[in-house]
């Protein structure tokens, strides 16, 4: 199942047992123009060019999208995201704040639908603060759908400070659809469940989600509803990662497809703090233990702090250590190309996933 550059291939189809043609994904490489660019006022200009960079490679914008990367788009500490009509502004320090009124004029001026306009200011330690603010336009409902090849998913502004669908997972979201037809999947640190809804489209034949917050798990529920996968959302768990594997492994359930996405930090059930660099070890060797022959695991990490060796040498590490001898490594979904980065600055190209095969 991997080719002779090691990587998964994104185009494999897994009907009536016929591959067909296969090509690689492959990461979003830095681009090596923004080292150049030079500082500009002209914001409308700088706006309209990065849409069009966007449709130049094929983004999907009508789907979420990433308008604005920081300083991969020459705008440093700032960020802007597209969910269905409304925009998203993502202050990550104070210092572009002086630029919202461009900011701001500039996106109403590109040359695609606006309906409304928000913003987060994610420099804040306190958690109720990083909470997203309507600026302009139309006000969004508490729930909003948005759609992705065909998936549709329930954004929000009214609840913490994420949107409740992550663009920058786009290209695993590609690697799910191309896997799942058939198989057992277990969705671990499900979020809102989008991958799961992901799994199901794809006719997995059974997808169990689980995620420590009942909160999500409602709008996961909500997610798989609302893509006719009610049988599903019935399978929904409020459980600790670890704890729900170590169930699994009590009462001999196993799955043929595990995701592991968890959060960079968290705290589990027991008050324990988590961290992807600690406890990463735990979470394969506990999915190794769950998982069927020939089965997989996609393996994902958005720490920026980690480097993509660093996480490989985890990955590889834990497996033996865990007593797996077999086991096969390749490359997964990277960042797409909406979130663009100056090369050189790897912290920037932070989201690192493998496919691990049994």
């Amino acid at each position: 199942m991997l080719n002779n550059k090691n990587h998964y291939p994104a185009q494999k189809r897994y009907k009536n047992g016929i591959n067909a043609a296969a090509t690689s994904f492959k990461k979003n490489k830095p681009d090596n123009n923004t080292q150049n660019k030079t500082k500009t006022t002209d914001y409308n200009e700088l706006f309209q060019n990065a849409l069009d960079y966007r449709r130049n490679n094929k983004i999907p914008l009508d789907s979420p999208f990433r308008l604005i990367n920081l300083a991969g788009d020459s705008v440093a500490d700032v960020a802007v995201d597209f969910y269905s009509d409304f925009a998203a502004i993502s202050w990550y320090s104070p210092k572009p704040l002086p630029l919202k009124d461009k900011i701001v004029d500039a996106i109403l001026k590109l040359d695609i639908k606006v309906a409304g306009i928000y913003e987060v200011r994610r420099f804040n330690s306190s958690a109720s603060a990083q909470t997203y603010r309507h600026l302009t336009g139309i006000e969004a409902p508490e729930f909003f759908e948005v759609e992705e090849e065909g998936e549709k998913f329930l954004c929000s502004f009214s609840h913490g400070q994420n949107a409740g669908f992550f663009i920058d997972n786009r290209e695993n979201r590609k690697l799910i659809r191309e896997i799942s037809s058939g198989k057992r999947v277990l969705n671990l640190f499900a979020y809102t469940g989008a991958l799961s809804v992901v799994a199901a489209r794809a006719c997995a034949s059974d997808v169990v989600t689980v995620d420590i917050s009942k909160s999500y798990n409602n709008w996961a529920k909500k997610n798989l509803v609302l893509n006719g996968f009610d049988k599903f959302s019935e399978k929904v768990f409020t459980f600790d990662a670890l704890d729900y594997m170590n169930f699994c492994l009590k009462k001999d359930y196993r799955f043929d497809f595990v995701i592991l996405d968890p959060p960079s930090f968290a705290t589990r059930v027991n008050n324990k703090p988590f961290s992807t660099r600690k406890n990463y070890s735990d979470l394969l060797a506990a999915a190794a233990k769950i998982i069927n022959i020939n089965g997989i695991i996609l393996a994902v990490c958005n720490t920026a702090a980690m480097a993509e060796d660093e996480f490989k040498f985890i990955i590889n590490d834990s497996l033996k250590s865990a007593g797996v001898k077999k086991f096969k490594l390749a490359n997964g979904g990277g960042l797409p190309l909406d979130f663009r980065c100056q090369a050189g600055d790897w912290q920037a190209n932070y989201l690192k996933s493998y496919i691990i095969e049994f």
